[in-house]
């Protein structure tokens, strides 16, 4: 795979070596939203361990998602699109920190800010992922808690996997817990200091 600098060898590090989102589903997934997409180390493991699902990629940082373009051309079921994740659509501004898998939405140790498009959760579900997710994939650098709050429909997401950092998100780990009622939660120490969070919706029969 393409990569620019030591935050994206890193990133190829948590999913191919420590496993991050090796995560075993009940059904296979057939539409996969991966949200903070990087180069696509994850949108390729996706796309190679369920070849049959569609795979909607998103990654705002234009270098970033240069790369995850390349990194999944083989892979004609994974789509990337250049936006960012957010409570509502329109222009919005990314801090880029000089490594591409640390960029944030939040203002946070400066940056250079850049300009980039943001879409809620709602418009990828009825737009892109045409009314259909079955894993949710996100690593956004502290827009996690008010991207899915401002959601609602969490428990239409059988299954989600991403990273946490309560430094940033402005809310503990159990009040990004608590948006999930309906599924059950597991939430585990990261290397990096912070945290990754696993969810299963519980079944109802």
């Amino acid at each position: 795979m393409a990569v620019r600098d030591i935050g994206e060898l890193h990133g190829l590090r948590e999913v191919f070596v420590r496993g991050d989102y090796g995560l075993v589903p009940p059904d296979a997934p057939r539409t996969i939203l991966d949200v903070g997409a990087n180069i696509g180390a994850a949108a390729v493991h996706f796309a190679t361990r369920w070849p049959a699902a569609e795979v909607i990629a998103l990654e705002p940082d234009p270098d970033a998602f240069e790369r995850l373009v390349r990194n999944t051309r083989a892979f004609p079921r994974v789509r990337p699109l250049q936006l960012a994740i957010a409570a509502d659509e329109g222009d919005a501004t990314l801090y880029r920190t000089g490594f591409t898998l640390t960029n944030s939405m939040m203002k946070k140790n400066g940056g250079e800010p850049i300009t980039v498009r943001a879409v809620s959760l709602d418009w990828l579900l009825d737009g892109p992922c045409a009314g259909q997710l079955d894993l949710l994939k996100f690593d956004v650098e502290g827009s996690e808690f008010a991207a899915l709050r401002a959601f609602g429909r969490q428990d239409q997401i059988p299954v989600l996997v991403g990273e946490l950092h309560a430094d940033a998100m402005g809310a503990s780990l159990e009040e990004f817990a608590r948006l999930f009622p309906v599924h059950e939660v597991e939430i585990t120490p990261l290397p990096n200091g912070e945290h990754l969070f696993r969810g299963m919706r519980r079944s109802t029969s």
